[in-house]
């Protein structure tokens, strides 16, 4: 049997977990959130846009746009920024998404790239992006941002033709 880490909380299955150490994490369907004690929230924000055509050019030119659209809605402070997790469609291979990321100067950021499965049907040529950010605020409300046709993607995060 290997050693526990006594300053990482354990899940055990089939049982009862151990209490967490600290402030209970919380979470809800809209982003992830989890309170930290130095009482900071970590929010995952989340987007989408349709990229018009499989370029290189097209492909960062609307991840640029995107994530200047998430930050913008949602008020980040880009040193406020944990991680971005962005995945493209398949039909996308002229380049990696995650490199429009880097022209807004995010140097510091861990970027995670990945391909979608192929669903037939599906939005082609799209862009999907998990922020995941820091806030100060008591119940941060993230303002998920679905770009264009990408709209269609989650009817149920639109309120009057604008993103919440």
């Amino acid at each position: 049997m290997r050693p526990r880490n006594r300053n990482l909380p354990s899940v055990t299955l089939g049982g009862h977990a151990p209490a967490w150490p600290g402030p209970e994490p919380k979470a809800n369907f809209l982003g992830a959130r989890m309170r930290s004690d130095d009482n900071k929230t970590m929010v995952g924000i989340r987007g989408a846009i349709q990229v018009g055509e499989n370029t290189v050019s097209e492909i960062e030119s609307a991840t640029v746009e995107l994530l200047r659209a998430m930050v913008e809605r949602n008020g980040v402070d880009p040193s406020s920024l944990l991680a971005i997790w962005i995945t493209q469609t398949p039909d996308l291979t002229a380049a990696h998404a995650a490199a429009g990321a880097r022209r807004l100067g995010w140097l510091d950021v861990p970027l995670l790239g990945a391909q979608e499965i192929a669903i037939e049907g599906d939005l082609p040529r799209t862009v999907r992006v998990l922020m995941l950010v820091t806030t100060t605020a008591s119940e941060p409300k993230p303002n998920h941002c679905y770009l264009g046709a990408a709209a269609a993607l989650r009817q149920d995060l639109i309120e009057t033709g604008k993103p919440r």
